[in-house]
């Protein structure tokens, strides 16, 4: 692992087509990690993402041999390679395997989140909080740090355990309601779901209400959102609102943008919280009412469609009984496990870090805190044991900090090394099929020169200003109404839903974070749309057809 760091800070940049180990290609994953990676990240996903992601899915029977993780240029590349059949036989068998394992972990994926998965991971948190680096011994520090990791390499494996049946459940019963419905998918039936992140979005509502029962609106409306701190802090009404904004923050307050330890919580850096209740405040959006109509919504289509069923033979409608209650826990879970490991998990795991930097600067051995993410697990280790490493490591430090903003000027490819032909396909799963729609689709030829192409995600057609936000920080810009246009959207994005009128992505399918939760909101969504970040310009005019997968730049 320490080499291949050393060896990509010592040569840089590297040629993408620089030949790498045989095996399966390693591909960029744009949805997940579309920027440069630090230093100590790339440690979390060698040693956390990577052994997570293996145990996790060997449990549910797929014959994965490892997941590998491997950064060119601070970008991160990621492959996984599986067991081959020895025979046709041998695959038939292992297949019908593991769609048993799938059938049986479905059945009882919501009995093991609430009895095993989610009390565990409130423990793995708590401890994780309680775990204080800047009071610790030189020894103390080392085990804390190596204590760190082995908890978060504990959440992403049972994030890993979730993910299978998850997306299995959502698959299998849209499946089964194109069938019986032609072709229809089936999602208004499984919105509504109470999950953590929807309820920060609806305290989030209250923030704006009381915003609005204050007399705060115009002040909002007319005060930038970097100045509104300041500005709340010279008046009553406004700190009366900093105040319930804290206590806010005590609870919701570890939403990230994306899974890297560098970017601030929203606890340490409040301005995007700050630009949603902005949005709320200005659009009069009540997230309370919109739920509620959500999940009245969600009950009428499911029994609308009980009715259409009633005339179908029992086994049927016991099988589709069966299947939505399954698909309707996966999709509120795939927003709730993101909320405690992604968000949550990931959070404790960045103020944990700060807090060793703090004290690893306190002991002279950084210059500043933040400098630890530059340095790798190892080096860490290394640092901590021997404090005559201090002159090294700062250097170190200064070199990948210079690289790290020159490699963020630079473009990477779809995958490096060179590319083996197509494989075969290989046996079709629920899981397999769930996989495919949960990630970014192949490109789709665009019909005219003003228009993308992307997957259907949320049904309904909206005319609107295009606000391209490549981060979260962009997204503050959003304004009620506008079109968000993103690269890709986390949990920490989910309330800017409440304010944009659709969402275009380029990554993600179907099952994906934006496209759940797009429909939640009950907002138009395209996602996959590659280049759409590029080809459209914040301010133009788009049209976005969420049922079609189509979108229009109209000026």
């Amino acid at each position: 692992m320490e080499a291949s760091l050393e060896r990509q800070t010592s040569v840089f940049p590297e040629a993408w087509d620089a030949p790498v180990d045989d095996g399966p290609v390693y591909t960029f994953d744009p949805m997940h990690t579309p920027y440069v990676v630090s230093p100590l990240q790339q440690s979390f996903a060698r040693e956390v993402f990577d052994v997570g992601f293996t145990k996790g899915f060997r449990e549910v029977g797929l014959p994965i041999r490892a997941h590998e993780t491997r950064y060119r240029n601070y970008y991160q590349f990621d492959r996984a390679t599986f067991a081959e059949p020895a025979s046709e036989d041998e695959a038939r068998r292992l297949g019908a395997e593991l769609e048993a394992k799938l059938q049986q972990e479905v059945g009882r994926l919501q009995e093991r989140w609430e009895t095993e998965h989610l009390p565990r991971i409130k423990e793995l948190l708590a401890t994780f909080r309680s775990l204080d680096p800047e009071r610790a011994s030189g020894v103390e520090l080392a085990a804390l740090v190596d204590g760190g990791f082995e908890l978060q390499r504990e959440l992403w494996t049972i994030h890993f355990r979730l993910a299978p049946p998850m997306l299995a459940a959502m698959q299998v019963f849209h499946e089964l309601y194109a069938e019986l419905f032609d072709g229809a998918d089936g999602s208004d039936l499984l919105a509504g779901g109470p999950s953590e992140s929807v309820r920060a979005g609806q305290a989030l509502g209250d923030l704006a209400i009381s915003a609005r029962d204050l007399g705060l609106v115009e002040l909002f409306r007319d005060t930038p959102v970097e100045d509104l701190p300041a500005a709340l802090e010279r008046s009553v009404p406004g700190r009366a609102f900093w105040r319930e904004m804290e206590t806010f923050l005590a609870t919701y307050g570890l939403f990230q943008d994306l899974y890297e330890f560098q970017t601030p919580t929203w606890r340490e850096d409040p301005s995007c919280l700050l630009a949603i209740v902005r949005g709320y405040v200005l659009s009069d959006y009540d997230a309370r009412a919109h739920f509620t109509a959500q999940q009245a919504g969600a009950a009428e289509a499911t029994e609308r469609a009980r009715a259409a069923l009633a005339a179908f033979p029992e086994a049927v409608r016991e099988q589709f009984e069966g299947l939505l209650a399954a698909a309707r826990f996966a999709a509120f879970l795939q927003e709730e496990h993101n909320y405690y490991i992604d968000q949550q998990g990931a959070a404790s795991g960045r103020l944990f870090l700060v807090a060793a930097g703090r004290r690893l600067a306190a002991d002279g051995l950084l210059a500043q805190p933040d400098d630890i993410f530059m340095l790798s697990l190892d080096e860490v280790r290394a640092l901590i044991a021997s404090p005559d490493l201090a002159g090294a490591m700062s250097e170190r430090v200064s070199t990948r900090r210079e690289e790290l903003r020159h490699a963020r000027t630079m473009t990477p490819p779809p995958f490096i090394g060179p590319r083996p032909p197509d494989a075969p396909a290989g046996p079709s799963n629920p899981l397999v099929r769930g996989m495919g729609r949960f990630f970014t689709p192949s490109p789709q030829q665009s019909e005219a020169p003003n228009q993308l192409k992307g997957a259907p995600a949320s049904t309904g057609v909206v005319t609107g200003r295009a606000r391209v936000a490549r981060s979260l920080g962009e997204a503050t810009a959003l304004q009620p109404g506008d079109v968000l246009v993103a690269i890709t959207t986390m949990p920490a994005w989910t309330p800017l839903f409440g304010i944009a009128a659709a969402v275009v992505t380029e990554t993600g399918g179907p099952l994906s974070h934006c496209a759940v939760m797009a429909r939640e909101y009950r907002i138009p969504a395209v996602v996959g749309a590659h280049g759409a970040t590029r080809t459209i310009q914040s301010g133009q005019i788009v049209t976005v057809d969420g049922g079609r997968g189509v979108v229009m730049i109209v000026e």
